[in-house]
């Protein structure tokens, strides 16, 4: 789950204030992952190599869908028909500096959890 809100106008404030304001952005997942012009390659790439379906989800469309779940965003969070775990939580990526930095998190989390 990332720490933005989905539709069109909040897409372009996010970018804007990636772009204009980067130390200021709340969410270090964004930052690392997306370019200004969406979803970075490399980044679609890693995650089609994940031996698990991933999901982008915006904080608002997440608490619509699980409104019984509470998680600090952004989040990489596991949900299976019976029970939900988080994987990553806004303090994991607090320290994100780049994307193979990001990628090798994941990765560990994700053989763990498999």
């Amino acid at each position: 789950m990332s720490n933005a809100d989905s539709g069109l106008s909040n897409a372009l404030l996010d970018t804007g204030r990636r772009i204009l304001q980067p130390k200021d952005y709340p969410c270090a997942l964004c930052m690392v992952t997306y370019g200004p012009f969406g979803m970075k390659q490399e980044w679609k790439a890693f995650i089609a190599t994940l031996p698990c379906e991933v999901i982008f989800i915006h904080k608002d469309e997440f608490q619509q869908a699980y409104p019984s779940i509470t998680l600090a965003e952004p989040g990489l969070v596991q949900i299976s028909e019976d029970q939900t775990t988080t994987l990553l939580d806004a303090h994991d990526f607090q320290n994100i500096q780049s994307l193979d930095q990001l990628k090798t998190m994941v990765s560990n989390v994700v053989k763990k959890g498999h």
